[in-house]
């Protein structure tokens, strides 16, 4: 952990309380900090589609080691979804997870 995390571990962990939003990874719940959440249709070349996206940041120590991976799948509100991406913020002082539908391609 870095001095970062340090500083940036209890305000994520307070914001997790007042959100009081989880994630389930594993058939267990985890305290999250939720982002974005969008369902809806996009229309392209082919017509419309359907759209999930969701992002949510999360503390070093919310998950067990090694915690979520890509591809992997995590359910918020009742949704599934696959992470996509991860990024990890300066010092390992936070993850983000952008996940969208399991449906859309990868």
């Amino acid at each position: 952990m870095s001095e970062l995390s340090d500083f940036l571990g209890p305000g994520l962990e307070v914001l997790e309380g007042v959100c009081g939003a989880v994630v389930t990874w594993g058939g267990r719940d985890y305290p999250v900090v939720p982002g974005s959440a969008l369902r809806g249709k996009d229309l392209g070349p082919g017509g419309f589609r359907w759209r999930s996206d969701f992002t949510f940041f999360a503390r070093p120590g919310v998950f067990p080691a090694p915690g979520p991976q890509l591809k992997e799948r995590v359910v918020y509100e009742g949704e599934e979804y696959r992470i996509d991406g991860i990024e990890r913020g300066p010092g390992g002082a936070f993850a983000r997870y952008d996940c969208n539908d399991p449906n859309q391609g990868a």
